[in-house]
């Protein structure tokens, strides 16, 4: 079980409101430190009741507080109450530090037109601490655009595992307005990265180049936008074998970035990745969509 950083300067604050609270006392007290921290640890023990905690210590401590008097009652009352603080705190630190983490950032980018695109480099600055030893597998990624090569709509997730955990980035591309915006979400679990598309693959091999390459078929050239995606799930467990006959027409993309078209025969073709493009008249909303073109990797 990982402890939160944030939760680390909490014994100290302990220790700190103990001293403050003895040093202060009005009647001397055999084993007064002793018994002042037991009624702190008293006051921040909780019960959890259906998952939601209980500061069930601090209602003990009002009941043996009033059932008898005690010397020293004031710095006793103190001492529960910097534990009840303690105990609200290892509530709210935690959630604190989610959010923290979990905030949106927005980082500046060139991606009006595709000649303007580094997704790769994008890629790893958006990643930051995570980038060095991390793996991630590719979860979604959806890109419109139009003939002209403007940028209309540019979003995809991606799952990470790194030395500092496991997360899902959720990034969007706001092309008119020259950034994107990141969220990175904790993911629950750890351990290795199940088999899937590398995310890297992908953005290494869709440069500009092959970008300005992708589009349906001529006859289906009436459609103004364009729309790219990547079908994860057919890579869900690694390297796909797909028929080209059936995924026609269908290009190669190699190493180069060269986009050749593939034989219109009933060979398997080992693949490890393969985005779809369509020629739709709304494609952000996926209508009077063509049928698509197919580029294997």
């Amino acid at each position: 079980m990982t402890i939160s950083p944030w939760l680390w300067p909490l014994p100290v604050l302990a220790v700190l409101a103990l001293a403050f609270i003895y040093s202060r006392r009005k009647e001397q007290e055999r084993h007064l430190l002793w018994k002042l921290l037991g009624y702190l640890l008293l006051g921040a023990f909780m019960l959890r009741l259906n998952g939601f905690p209980l500061p069930l210590g601090y209602a003990l401590f009002l009941l043996l507080l009033q059932a008898k008097p005690k010397p020293n009652r004031a710095a006793k009352h103190s001492a529960a109450f910097a534990g009840l603080l303690l105990f609200f705190l290892t509530l709210a630190l935690p959630a604190a530090e989610q959010g923290w983490l979990e905030r949106e950032r927005s980082y500046p980018v060139e991606a009006a037109q595709i000649s303007q695109l580094s997704l790769q480099d994008d890629w790893e600055r958006f990643k930051g601490e995570d980038a060095a030893s991390s793996e991630d597998r590719l979860e979604r990624f959806e890109f419109v655009y139009d003939r002209s090569g403007a940028v209309i709509q540019l979003n995809y997730a991606v799952n990470v595992w790194s030395g500092n955990g496991s997360y899902r980035y959720q990034v969007e591309y706001a092309p008119e307005k020259g950034h994107a915006v990141v969220q990175r979400l904790g993911r629950d679990g750890g351990g290795s990265p199940p088999d899937g598309l590398s995310a890297e693959l992908v953005l290494e091999r869709l440069r500009p180049e092959v970008l300005a390459e992708l589009a349906p078929a001529p006859e289906r050239a009436d459609a103004d936008r364009l729309r790219l995606e990547v079908p994860t799930m057919w890579f869900a467990n690694g390297t796909a074998s797909l028929d080209p006959k059936g995924f026609q027409p269908a290009f190669r993309i190699g190493h180069d970035g060269e986009v050749e078209p593939l034989p219109n025969v009933a060979e398997p073709y080992e693949t490890t990745a393969a985005v779809v493009v369509y020629g739709c008249r709304d494609p952000e909303l996926f209508e009077g969509c063509s049928a698509p073109a197919y580029y294997l990797f």
